[in-house]
């Protein structure tokens, strides 16, 4: 599920590359929503002790009439809607590290 705004939607992903623990990549297969974000990549790069930088991108794509409407306004919102999934990751990566 992908959460944007207050609500969630199923999507589908392809793994395109898996090199762990570091990186992932994946393109889009379906998703439910009005967006769908088409590839994307996690990379984790050791940053100072004890401290890890993620790299993050992804490449969004309007799939519905609305989605279209709103496209121009995605970019600077960019950060908002991303952020609920970078948290989820985060949150999954120290519930293991515990």
């Amino acid at each position: 599920m992908a959460a944007i705004g207050p609500k969630q939607y199923p999507y589908v992903n392809e793994i395109t590359a898996y090199e762990p623990p570091n990186h992932v990549a994946w393109k889009a297969i379906s998703s439910a929503g009005w967006v769908i974000g088409r590839q994307g990549s996690y990379t984790l790069e050791a940053d100072g002790d004890r401290r890890t930088r993620m790299i993050f991108s992804i490449t969004m794509e309007p799939i519905t009439f609305a989605g279209k409407l709103v496209a121009p306004l995605m970019n600077p919102m960019g950060p908002n809607l991303i952020m609920p999934l970078l948290k989820q990751l985060k949150e999954a990566l120290e519930k293991r590290a515990a």
